[in-house]
């Protein structure tokens, strides 16, 4: 794993590309002033001084206390919108979270800042011996954007792979399906006991899935939090392990009413 200094490093080069990048366009001006209270909110943010601004401001600062802090399109979003209210629209017009979602370079940005204030991406050092290598080779990437643009990638190839584990060991139980089957494209060979239904036992041991993932006290052991109907890691990028619609369906499986 790359050193906390490179870390830091990476969003400074990404930024640097960023302001580089809108120098030289059309609409280089506004842009750089977006690029700079983009950087103000993410130091706030980090630095704990949003949730002071909120606090004095008379708002619900709760988002921004959160340590590790949590630097994403939404809660940077939310910080803008509060600055916005308290010192104008001409002070603050953007950026808005739609923006900052829809923008690849922005949310790399992001990335990088919420790694930064999480201390890696993963929070320990790899152990086995192929995560050693991976390292190693990405160690040898110049720039330190692109070494932390390619460690994301890694990630969220492990996350998917991790993510489909888990399906593959619970689908065949709750629904009598082969997954290995339906990957290969034989959906019927794969669809092979779709009459079988939950016991109580099972419906119950659902419902204690349920209550154990929508637990924040927790899921805080695992480095996860329950937000928004889904279930996703508190550091790194935030990506969902269970999203919104997984979590209706484990829900209605379980006949849990919301």
């Amino acid at each position: 794993m790359v050193s906390r200094g490179e870390k830091t490093q990476a969003s400074t080069e990404i930024m640097s590309r960023l302001v580089a990048a809108a120098q030289e366009s059309e609409r280089g001006q506004r842009t750089l002033e977006t690029l700079r209270r983009l950087k103000i909110a993410c130091d706030d943010i980090a630095s704990g001084a949003a949730a002071t601004f909120a606090r004095k401001a008379g708002d619900d600062g709760t988002q921004f206390e959160l340590r590790p802090p949590r630097i994403n399109s939404r809660t940077v979003g939310e910080y803008v919108k509060l600055r916005r209210r308290v010192e104008g629209e001409k002070l603050w017009p953007g950026p808005h979270e739609t923006t900052l979602r829809a923008d690849p370079n922005l949310k790399l940005y992001l990335d990088a800042r919420q790694t930064e204030a999480s201390g890696s991406l993963h929070g320990r050092k790899p152990k086995s011996t192929r995560a050693q290598s991976i390292n190693i080779i990405v160690s040898r990437i110049p720039e330190a954007s692109d070494r932390f643009l390619m460690m994301q990638t890694v990630e969220e190839g492990l996350d998917a792979l991790r993510q489909l584990q888990i399906v593959k060991a619970a689908a065949p139980r709750l629904w009598g399906v082969e997954i290995d089957a339906i990957i290969a494209g034989d959906v019927w060979q794969g669809s092979r006991d779709n009459d079988s239904k939950l016991s109580n036992q099972d419906r119950l041991a659902v419902r204690q899935i349920v209550s154990r993932i929508s637990n924040n006290r927790e899921l805080r052991e695992f480095g996860l939090i329950y937000e928004n109907d889904r279930v996703k890691a508190m550091t790194g990028t935030g990506a969902h392990l269970i999203s919104k619609t997984e979590m209706a369906l484990l829900r209605k499986l379980a006949k849990i009413n919301v």
